[in-house]
C-alpha cells in the first residue's frame, strides 16, 4: 500500500547544500537592501527634521512611496523658523547662526 521512494543525489546539489546558499543569498539581499535604502534615507530624514526611523520602513512596498511623498511636499522640520520664547530670546535651529533672529512678518 505504501511504498517508500528514496531519492538519490548522484547529481547536484543535496537539500543541505542548497539551505546554505539560499541563506547566503538571503542574508547578501538583505544587507544590500539595508546599505542602499536605509542608511541613505535615515540621513535624509534626520536632515529634514522627520524621525530617522522612518527609513526603517523604506524597504516595504508601497510604504515607501507614501514616505517619498511625503518627503517631498511635506514642510520640513529643519527649515522652519526659530521658535520665539517668551523672554524674547532665540532657539537656534540646525543650520542657522547662533542667536539669529527670525525675519520680520510682510504686512
Amino acid at each position: 500500500m505504501f511504498t517508500s521512494s528514496t531519492t538519490t543525489y548522484s547529481q547536484g546539489m543535496s537539500p543541505v547544500d542548497f539551505g546554505d546558499l539560499f541563506l547566503s543569498v538571503f542574508l547578501f539581499f538583505f544587507v544590500f537592501v539595508l546599505l542602499v535604502c536605509v542608511i541613505p534615507f535615515w540621513k535624509i530624514f534626520r536632515k529634514a527634521g522627520f524621525p530617522p526611523a522612518l527609513s526603517l520602513l523604506m524597504p516595504v512596498p508601497g510604504v515607501n512611496l507614501v514616505l517619498l511623498y511625503i518627503l517631498a511636499f511635506a514642510d520640513w522640520p529643519s527649515l522652519r523658523a526659530p521658535v520665539t520664547r517668551a523672554v524674547g530670546r532665540t532657539v537656534d535651529m540646525p543650520g542657522t547662526a547662533p542667536g539669529a533672529r527670525p525675519p520680520d512678518p510682510v504686512l
